[in-house]
């Protein structure tokens, strides 16, 4: 089966992390709204709070309130919510949140603060919220650096995670 999202992405200040006056309900429904149509479907299994970086990003009640309607309206299964960047912070929200019911959170070796990571995800997951791991494989590649051997970054994710799957190779 498949499983279809999509990320709904309000203008933020990127240096604190926190949205500007302009992300608003209705700019979030209308990007849904615009999404659904290039997409050619009536909804979307998740509809996703993009990009959210700090506790009260996560609370931003405009956002709530138009994924809490979006839901109601049939436009979404679930509601979940990304993360980057500050992800601890971001995903113990959405665990704490009892609204979130997905949280899609980068995950990966080459973070400093994985075992943070690594804990909010377990806490996630405990909360009963889908988690959905992202740059497992490339994670933060600077430039210039040669790219890291997929088996070998999904084997430390899946030891690391103590998840049980085959990786061909």
């Amino acid at each position: 089966s498949v499983v279809f999202g999509t990320k709904i992405h309000l203008l933020q200040d990127y240096k604190t992390g926190l949205y500007t006056k302009e992300a608003t309900e209705d700019e979030f429904l209308k990007k849904l709204d615009m999404a659904l149509k290039r997409l050619k479907m009536d909804y979307v299994d998740i509809v996703y709070h993009h990009m959210v970086s700090r506790r009260e990003s996560a609370f931003h009640e405009p956002v709530m309130k138009a994924m809490k309607k979006a839901k109601k309206a049939g436009k979404a299964r679930f509601l979940g919510m990304t993360t980057h960047s500050n992800v601890p912070e971001a995903v113990h929200a959405a665990a704490d949140s009892n609204f979130y019911e997905v949280v899609m959170a980068s995950y990966n070796y080459k973070q400093k603060n994985h075992r943070q990571v690594k804990e909010a995800i377990a806490k996630a997951a405990n909360a009963g919220l889908g988690v959905v791991a992202i740059k497992v494989i490339r994670g933060g590649l600077e430039k210039g650096e040669k790219p890291v051997n997929p088996c070998a970054s999904l084997k430390w994710v899946l030891q690391d995670s103590n998840v049980h799957a085959t990786i061909p190779g």
